[in-house]
């Protein structure tokens, strides 16, 4: 369990690190408590892609190639900090 909250601590302050791009929300603090681990965030307003498809169906390809390129500028942020995105 120690590994654990060693390498919870140390995600979360990279996760920390990376919430100054307008595209990860903050991380607002962490903790552990009775040994589950948790994270608050910054609650962005929105849609996951999930919901966009079941409400309004399979979108089409330009729809997929935007957002898909939308990601770009925030894994780019990512990657030059040394950081793999799971």
């Amino acid at each position: 369990m120690e590994r654990a909250k060693t390498r919870f601590r140390k995600e979360a302050k990279i996760l920390s690190l990376l919430g100054h791009h307008s595209q990860i929300p903050l991380l607002l603090d962490y903790f552990v408590m009775d040994e589950e681990f948790y994270l608050v965030q910054e609650f962005i307003k929105g849609y996951t892609l999930s919901k966009v498809v079941k409400r309004y169906g399979v979108q089409p390809e330009e729809f997929v190639k935007r957002t898909l390129k939308s990601l770009l500028p925030v894994l780019s942020y990512i990657h030059a900090r040394g950081v793999i995105h799971r």
